[in-house]
This record gives C-alpha cells, structure tokens and sequence, in this order.
C-alpha cells in the first residue's frame, strides 16, 4: 500500500541546499575583515541552522499530512496561495528560535490556517508577527489570563481565592510561574506589551482586588481568538 506520509518526508540536505546558498549570498554581502571571516561563520552557524531548517521540514510535512487525514485534499492545499504564504511566513520565522513553545505556535498556525472559520490571511500575518515578536512568557501569561481557574486546575495549582481579602495580579503570576517570583519589573513589562496589542486588559499588576477579581479572564476577544489560532 502507498504510504501518503512518505511523499511528504523532506529530502536531505545537499552541497547546492538554496538555504545555504542564500544564507551564505548574504553573508558575503556584509563587510568583514576577509572571505575567511565569512567561511569561518558559517562553519560556526551551518549545521545547527541545517539540523534545525530538517526538524522544521519534517514537522510541516507532519502538520500537512495531519489535514490530510481530518479530508483536506493536498492538491488544494498546493494551489492555496495563501496557505503557502503561512507557511513560508511560519518557515522564516521558525527558523529563528530554538524554542519548542514558539515552534508548537508556529506549527499550530499551519494546521489552524486551512481549517474553515480560519482568521482571515490579514489577520493571520499579525498573529504570526505576533509569536515571532513575543517571547514564551508573554503566550505563557497570555494563556494563564484567558481562564486562571481553568489553567491552574489542570496544573495542579492551588490558589485559595477565598482567603485573599485584597490582592492582586501579581500573586497570580508568582503562584503560577515561581521562576518569575522577584522579577516583577519584567512581567509588568510583558503585561504592557500584552495590553497594548490588545489581548488582555493587564495594565497594572499591582491594583488591589478581591480573590475573585484575581482570577478573572482577562484576554480580549482578539486575545481569544489569537489563543485558539496558536493551539
């Protein structure tokens, strides 16, 4: 029997691979002290960049082969201009991070973008420029904000609300996440940025609330949408 997966399985590498080429045509293009400067880095960047471009690869071909079992006909998904601009707009993007939260982003966006009821490709640009933009704190924060009793109940977090007679967002954020406990200045920071593309209403960390008011969702409709597109 015809395996479907293997007609997606990305060939290897080769001396003439157009990535090398072009990434190295670039290179060449800065002034540096001599050629050898320019060969002695891409020594240096080559095969982490190769080993990572071959993990990406195999995992489109995954996330395509994956429509195609849900009934999405490849041939379409060929012919789908826009389709192929996520792809090639997720492939630059991806190929600049080491990190498994913003690849699962990355390839979440491909699979969500052929669904029907997708954002439309306007707004899918944003959210992409938006995971290349943000670190992994901020779809972390952004995710815990979207329904604080939910994400906390299926981390196993314990957050007795009934005792808190006034507190506020940041013993949230520190019970959630302790590696970010005594560096408030960079959640805020994250909250901020956070607000001002208009996800979630996190302007302040540090105004009292009730414990109810703690745990209230505090995304945007956009900051909704923006979540179901990256999982």
């Amino acid at each position: 029997m015809h395996d479907k997966g293997k007609d997606l399985t990305p060939p290897e590498p080769t001396a003439t691979d157009g990535a090398h080429s072009a990434v190295k045509s670039i290179l060449g293009a800065i002034p540096v002290a001599g050629s050898a400067a320019v060969e002695s880095f891409m020594m240096f960047v080559n095969p982490p960049l190769e080993k990572r471009k071959q993990k990406w690869m195999k995992d489109v071909a995954l996330a395509i082969y994956e429509l195609q079992n849900r009934g999405l006909s490849i041939r379409n998904l060929q012919n789908n201009n826009e389709f192929i601009d996520i792809i090639m707009y997720a492939t630059q993007a991806a190929l600049r991070t080491s990190q498994e939260e913003k690849l699962d982003a990355f390839k979440n966006v491909i699979l969500n973008s052929a669904l029907p009821n997708s954002p439309d490709i306007s707004q899918q640009q944003i959210f992409l420029n938006y995971i290349d933009s943000f670190t992994v704190w901020h779809l972390k924060i952004l995710d815990l904000f979207s329904n604080p009793q939910q994400w906390l109940d299926k981390n196993d977090i314990e957050f007795d609300t009934s005792k808190i007679t006034m507190g506020n967002l940041s013993q949230l954020v520190e019970k959630a996440f302790p590696e970010l406990n005594g560096k408030k200045d960079f959640y805020l920071q994250v909250g901020k940025d956070l607000n001002l593309k208009g996800l979630a209403g996190l302007d302040s960390f540090s105004t009292g609330m009730t414990g109810s008011g703690i745990i209230s969702k505090r995304t945007t409709n956009i900051g909704d949408e923006f979540i179901r597109f990256i999982k």
